[in-house]
């Protein structure tokens, strides 16, 4: 019996290849599902199978994700489905961005004085 791939081993084509066949919203895979047809066992299986999406986006393959039922990972297959995760994303992003600013801003309030004082233990 052979050993399960490693994180190393999981090649961006063989996710591509899965993703190939899921194309469309309504076909959304979930990772843990794809780290399965990978081989992939454990707690953080799908942690390669997100890794390698990223690098495919990266690389102008157009994977798309939805955090609604259907939930997972599909291949942009219309404009209408690129708006709506655009839209998605860009709100996360502005939410994102907003939460930055108002812990940048209380740290300014609680640190003004310069950073705190190291605790002395003697």
């Amino acid at each position: 019996m052979m050993p399960a791939p490693t994180e190393h081993q999981v090649a961006t084509a063989d996710v591509l290849g899965i993703l190939a066949t899921h194309r469309g919203r309504a076909n959304a895979v979930k990772a843990s599902v794809v780290a399965a047809q990978l081989g992939l066992r454990g707690r953080y299986a799908d942690r390669p199978v997100r890794d390698a999406i990223r690098t495919l986006r990266n690389e102008g393959y157009v994977i798309l994700s939805a955090t609604r039922e259907p939930m997972g990972y599909f291949l942009c297959a219309n404009r209408a489905e690129w708006l709506e995760y655009g839209e998605t994303m860009r709100g996360r992003a502005v939410d994102l961005l907003a939460t930055v600013t108002a812990m940048r801003r209380a740290v300014e309030r609680q640190f003004a004085h310069g950073p705190a004082e190291q605790m002395k233990l003697w």
